[in-house]
């Protein structure tokens, strides 16, 4: 192996340990409290140029830990994740990979109902033809299943999110890569084919090594070919380099609005408590009665047994009365009426208030005392508001990223190509006579 394909197997190396460590970034604090994922050395074009002089011979590569990885579309969430089942092997794989965008043949149609195949092409992006056949193979089993089971109504709306969604990760998946294979020097385009080599590598090595079993297996398991696999495998790498590249720093969060959002959501980290009162009221006109709950309570009878045998107020709940808490108990109205509220707040947990006349009657009242549940403090609670920030903040600025990609790329018209791609959904899974009336796209 020579020197200069160790030196790109390195900085691809490297790539992989910005993406190991978190989405988008490895941690550094702000204010010693709060890590920011985003705070990291950026991973630039340059670094391809570098990395031949600074990285030794024998540099490694990087192998799926289950052999065959997981979904290879990447889209508006999956590019945010890291590879978390990737770890550092040595080896040198022989074999140059394929790329689909280079093809100049389209690829083998998907036979099934209707008029037969979807081999056409629904649009560009960037100049590389979109083919419905490719479109479709993710979610062909998928809709084909979908199709037996569901009525034709449900069917369309399942059909119509899901090629909606995969034609936007499509969009977003292409212009990244286009993006940042734009920059990219000769000598760059071969450090991505050695680290190609590299994956292709690490993926036979799952299925023992053996590159038929591995094209066999990806096929069964994935729909996929080896070269396609490798493909996908590379150009998630790329993407949520990408990402972190263009969005990492935007997507910053201050310790100050970590508290500022606390603060906002107290309410919602620390839920309001409840005050619990019981009151009895006796009728003073009924003298017999009101001398019953006076000997009772001298004698120390249980205050809510007394209240279920003698009260007027809430005798079946024992005269139990809650009330929400927004502050301080002493800050609640717990009684409309002042003097009852007035002795509720004079009260200790568990203490009775003296007998009360109110309106012609006799009121006992006894304090239970405030529950609450168990807040959330603002030191347990800046990491979840931290990456709530950094969520919405990414997803801003992705949102606006991609707008200006789409403003300067070449594509053709996208509510189009969706309809063009649902009608032959329609065609495919439910037959041409299904095809008038056509589903229509749904304006966003």
């Amino acid at each position: 192996m020579s020197t200069e394909a160790a030196g790109w197997r390195g900085w691809v190396a490297a790539i992989l340990g910005v993406a190991l460590g978190l989405t988008l970034g490895a941690c550094a604090s702000d204010g010693g409290d709060v890590d920011d994922p985003t705070a990291t050395r950026s991973v630039t074009a340059a670094d391809f140029a570098t990395g031949l002089a600074e990285k030794p011979r024998g540099a490694t590569g990087v192998e799926r830990s289950a052999g065959v990885g997981t979904d290879a579309r990447v889209g508006e969430t999956s590019a945010r994740k890291g590879i978390d089942d990737a770890r550092a092997v040595v080896g040198e794989p022989p074999g140059p990979m394929a790329r689909d965008a280079d093809r100049d043949t389209p690829p083998p149609p998907l036979s099934g109902p209707g008029l037969g195949t979807v081999d056409v092409v629904v649009g560009q992006i960037n100049g590389r033809p979109v083919y419905a056949s490719d479109f479709f193979a993710p979610m062909d089993a998928r809709l084909r299943a979908a199709a037996r089971t569901m009525t034709r109504s449900e069917w369309l709306d399942e059909m119509r999110k899901s090629v909606r969604g995969a034609l936007v990760d499509k969009l977003r998946d292409e212009l990244l890569l286009a993006e940042f294979e734009s920059s990219l020097t000769p000598e760059m385009k071969r450090g991505l084919l050695a680290f190609a080599e590299d994956l292709r590598g690490n993926i036979v090595r799952g299925f023992t090594g053996s590159r038929d079993l591995a094209g066999r297996r990806l096929l069964e398991q994935e729909g996929l070919t080896l070269d396609e696999k490798v493909k996908a495998e590379r150009d998630r790498v790329i993407i949520i380099e990408q990402l972190r590249k263009v969005l990492g720093d935007r997507a910053y969060v201050s310790w100050r609005e970590v508290v500022l959002e606390y603060e906002r959501l107290y309410g919602a980290f620390n839920p309001a408590g409840k005050a619990r009162v019981r009151l009895i009221q006796a009728p003073m006109r009924d003298a017999e009665r009101v001398d019953r709950v006076r000997a009772a309570l001298a004698a120390g009878e249980d205050f809510a047994a007394v209240a279920t045998r003698e009260s007027a107020f809430n005798a079946d709940k024992g005269g139990l009365l809650e009330v929400a808490l927004e502050g301080p108990y002493e800050q609640a109205t717990i009684f409309g009426a002042s003097p009852l509220n007035d002795a509720a707040h004079a009260l200790s947990p568990g203490q009775v208030s003296e007998p009360i006349e109110f309106r012609g009657s006799m009121c006992w009242i006894r304090f239970d005392g405030v529950e609450r549940k168990p807040g959330l403090p603002l030191y347990d609670a800046q990491l979840l508001l931290y990456e709530a920030l950094q969520t919405d903040r990414f997803n801003d600025e992705q949102r606006r990223y991609f707008t200006q990609l789409k403003a300067r790329s070449s594509l053709s018209d996208e509510e189009k190509m969706l309809d063009r791609l649902q009608r032959l959904a329609v065609e495919r899974y439910l037959g041409a006579a299904q095809v008038t009336p056509a589903p229509a796209a749904t304006p966003r």
